[in-house]
């Protein structure tokens, strides 16, 4: 009975072992594969044609309606029933210069309900909230700033400097409040991958055309499946753990 018992232990060690060895060697692999991916994009991108962007004409200096003529954002994403007003979760800066210890220039409270599209039935607007053209670095972007809600014109339609995190997390929120949108786009079907996208959506245009390669563009490097990979594996790492560690006891 005894060794009945202990080939039972055995055999339910190894599995919890083997599992957890395979779950957590798929972490890596399931970020190299991003990795590999946006190495190989970047080394196959070449300028196709002429841009301000390619004579490295700077951000404040751009004219913004020339560099964005060849963009058609999510035509696919055409829906009339989202609520186009977000309240702010947080406080958005927007700064004149994205150089270190920068300060914010005009900034939008937390608790603010802004205009999330000025865009009729779409959530992207080009150059606009959300979807400010990328810049010469990574992490930040080039948009105007949201309108308040009710507000239909800017009182200065300036573009500013803005985090692209920042950005992202108040695409999260859209997301969290209107999910049902994205709900035929497989790719979309987390707040995150949802906010990568759109953030990122003229970088991918401008990668299609050959006009910019975005210090911003690039695949998630670790998703909410890799997380529930590595804590199941860790998860079954500890139960094997735990029944080594009492045969051990048990043997002593």
């Amino acid at each position: 009975m005894r060794g009945k018992k202990t080939k039972s232990s055995a055999r339910i060690r190894l599995i919890l072992l083997a599992g957890s060895v395979v779950l957590l060697a798929a972490v890596p692999v399931r970020i190299a594969v991003p990795l590999i991916h946006d190495a190989e994009r970047r080394s196959a991108f070449a300028y196709e044609r002429s841009s301000q962007y390619r004579e490295s004409v700077p951000m404040e200096r751009m004219d913004m309606r020339l560099a964005g003529q060849y963009i058609q954002l999510g035509s696919d994403l055409i829906h009339y029933g989202f609520d186009p007003n977000l309240t702010l979760p947080f406080t958005l800066d927007y700064f004149a210069s994205n150089e270190a210890g920068a300060q914010p220039v005009y900034t939008l409270p937390a608790g603010t309900k802004v205009r999330y599209s000025r865009v009729a039935g779409s959530p992207l607007d080009l150059g606009y909230g959300i979807c400010g053209f990328p810049t010469y670095d990574r992490g930040w972007r080039y948009a105007l700033p949201f309108l308040k809600e009710n507000q239909t014109t800017a009182d200065e339609p300036l573009y500013y400097f803005v985090r692209t995190a920042d950005l992202e997390r108040i695409a999260e929120r859209f997301f969290a409040l209107d999910s049902d949108l994205f709900k035929s786009r497989p790719l979309m079907t987390t707040r995150a991958a949802y906010a990568h996208w759109a953030v990122r959506s003229i970088d991918e245009d401008f990668y299609r055309t050959g006009t910019f390669l975005s210090p911003d563009l690039g695949d998630r490097i670790l998703d909410e499946g890799d997380l529930a990979l590595a804590v199941a594996g860790l998860v079954l790492l500890g139960g094997w753990a735990v029944l080594r560690f009492r045969r051990s006891r048990w043997d002593s």
